[in-house]
């Protein structure tokens, strides 16, 4: 089974202080871990950071109403969680200890010296009522959680020690489709090796459904200007004979959607960014985590994900990628991804090629 794939092999332990690059390779993992230790345990892993728009406090405000997705798991997969979390733990000491410039302790105690001398910097925050009493309903409610006996498998991800397992899992998951594959992911600038993949899916008569952000909700709308450029080579694969023989038997090709946050049968914008990172294959395997389908995931950042093989869980999520999901995006044509690839506002041209410049470090 896939799940039995990886065996992760020991690193060399890297000293944050010898790490090329290291400022620019961020933790971008989201674990949340309660009682990870015991037998009654339970870890939250996916998309969300701990900010109101994450957790959809003012449904007023839509620009800061986002879409994301976490799963919340129990069982031995906590522990790998916890080896993860003791892992990050543990270089995030290194680099404390450490007499390098990136220590954060030197520049701490510096300031607090300043401090003690000229006087402590008042901060005023300022609650909106109608938000904190929000938050307090949100945390008083009552959760009824289903759980489902699943096969699973937790990934971390990191560059700095030249892991690659959640790409290779998108890759092997893509191949080894045999119906459908649908990707949500906030984030959208493919490698061509994934590409590649989703294309010769398509051939062997599997249809894929792609949704990202439009420029519109994207909080970094450079990344899906950027992104635009690989629709038409992924879209060219639908006229291929070979696809079209295949849709005479099952629906096959790829579509890619972009996330309006407006839905289809409204004119007024109700959701900000689509934040989510979560895939379905075959409505049998899923995968949910941080990683985004972008250079800097691939390459730079630490990130974390979990694979779960289970029907009932699996077609949850494609429920709500099919009914929600797509219900607030637009399809992509082909004339429109040829538009994107060769576009004529100078705007949009200037917005792009500052994207174009840094694309491996999106």
């Amino acid at each position: 089974m896939l799940l039995q794939w990886l065996n992760e092999v020991p690193i060399p332990h890297l000293m944050p202080h010898s790490e090329p690059g290291r400022m620019d390779k961020r933790f971008h993992e989201k674990m949340w871990l309660i009682d990870a230790e015991t037998d009654h345990g339970v870890a939250i892993v996916g998309g969300l950071n701990i900010a109101n728009e994450y957790f959809r406090v003012d449904p007023g405000d839509a620009d800061s109403f986002w879409r994301d997705q976490d799963v919340i798991v129990k069982g031995e997969v906590i522990g790998d969680m916890v080896t993860a979390f003791d892992r990050n733990f543990d270089y995030f000491i290194a680099i404390k200890k450490s007499r390098g410039i990136f220590n954060t302790n030197l520049y701490w105690d510096k300031t607090r010296a300043v401090l003690d001398v000229t006087g402590k910097v008042k901060f005023t925050f300022r609650t909106d009522p109608r938000l904190d009493k929000k938050v307090r309903q949100m945390a008083s409610k009552r959760l009824l959680l289903d759980y489902q006996a699943s096969a699973v498998r937790f990934f971390q991800n990191r560059p700095r020690y030249k892991e690659t397992y959640i790409g290779q899992a998108y890759l092997k998951l893509i191949t080894r489709a045999q119906n459908e594959i649908l990707i949500a992911n906030a984030y959208f600038v493919p490698s061509e090796a994934f590409i590649d993949a989703v294309k010769n899916a398509a051939r062997r008569c599997v249809g894929i459904t792609i949704i990202t952000n439009s420029t519109q909700t994207n909080d970094l709308p450079e990344i899906t200007m950027t992104g635009r450029e690989s629709y038409q080579e992924m879209l060219s694969v639908n006229s291929e004979t070979v696809v079209n023989n295949c849709n005479k038997k099952q629906a096959a090709g790829i579509e890619i959607w972009e996330w309006q946050g407006k839905h289809r049968d409204s004119q007024e914008r109700t959701e900000g960014t689509m934040h989510s990172k979560y895939a379905v294959f075959d409505n049998i395997i899923s995968l949910v985590g941080s990683y985004n389908l972008d250079p800097r995931s691939e390459k730079l950042n630490s990130e974390s994900a979990l694979v779960f093989e289970n029907a009932r869980l699996a077609k949850t999520l494609a429920r709500l990628f099919r009914n929600n999901d797509l219900a607030f995006s637009q399809r992509i044509s082909m004339v429109k991804a040829k538009q994107f690839l060769h576009p004529t506002d100078p705007v949009y041209i200037l917005e792009k090629s500052v994207g174009d410049w840094f694309k491996d470090e999106l």
